[in-house]
């Protein structure tokens, strides 16, 4: 899909509207492909697994010569990467091969990942593939373990290609999610409401069980809305800094700046690496 170029004659102008010429071809086989439409986006079916194609698009009015060209590049076969977890701090990514191992390139790939909410630095794992076949001669199908991950936490990775001798410069290929680990499945305990004056008050509460925290519980949203006026809502979030096992401290949390002598209703839920669990309610 594109855009029409910026500055062009509105339609009641010209009726007939804007023609694209759409070209393209794979780095393996040099052969421009041309099609044309009036459309701002075309189907492309049957193309080649694990390829890299290059597209250029111009456009022309009235049949016009067409004028400068938008070129974009990008790569097919991306649902074959995904992300297994081996354990609580490890992960192996498997991907296809693009259709270049047989060929005389060098392939670099740059494996990118962070942490969803923990652990959020994105590191990098590059490697060169050089002529990597199978004995049928189809490309070997790869996998790298990425270790040392923080406990109980969903990982974002991305995979982009280098390949010098073809032009092509960190392409980016798939993109997976490893989600694997689970939301905090419980809500916090034992809420209880303190120091209330005219116009601020405090809760205190427990976190969820161990056994449905699912991971280091990392903040805590507080939901708090007004119920006789000034009902906007607002949100805070609580950081927990240090997490001991088993977190059993209370916490607390003190909102100020009220409407006086208005009702509140406040909502809590945990939050861990892989999300936000079930809210416990106050009033």
């Amino acid at each position: 899909t594109w855009t029409a170029p910026v500055g062009i004659y509105p339609t009641e102008v010209f009726p007939a509207g804007l023609q694209y010429q759409v070209t393209y071809r794979t780095l393996q086989n040099l052969s421009d492909v041309q099609t044309q439409t009036t459309n701002e986006t075309i189907l492309q079916i049957n193309l080649s697994q694990n390829d890299v194609y290059i597209y250029s698009i111009a456009a022309s009015i009235f049949n016009s010569n067409f004028g400068q060209t938008a070129v974009s590049t990008f790569a097919t076969g991306t649902e074959d990467t995904t992300a297994t977890t081996i354990n609580s701090t490890a992960i192996t990514v498997s991907f296809r091969q693009l259709q270049y191992c047989s060929a005389d390139v060098t392939v670099q790939y740059d494996l990118a990942y962070a942490g969803v909410e923990l652990d959020t630095t994105v590191r990098n794992v590059v490697f060169n593939i050089t002529n990597q076949t199978t004995s049928g001669g189809s490309c070997e199908p790869q996998s790298v373990d990425l270790t040392g991950l923080e406990e109980y936490v969903n990982y974002m990775i991305s995979l982009s290609v280098t390949i010098t001798e073809l032009g092509v410069n960190d392409l980016l290929i798939a993109e997976v999610m490893n989600e694997t680990f689970q939301a905090v499945s419980a809500a916090p305990q034992n809420l209880t409401s303190e120091n209330i004056t005219s116009t601020s008050f405090c809760v205190t509460f427990i976190p969820p069980t161990n056994n449905t925290q699912n991971g280091q519980i990392t903040s805590y949203t507080v939901t708090y809305q007004g119920e006789l006026f000034n009902t906007t809502e607002y949100n805070i979030t609580v950081s927990v800094n240090t997490v001991v096992y088993p977190l059993t401290e209370s916490s607390s949390v003190c909102i100020s700046d009220l409407e006086e002598y208005n009702n509140y209703t406040v909502l809590i839920r945990a939050n861990n690496g892989a999300g936000e669990g079930d809210a416990a309610t106050i009033t």
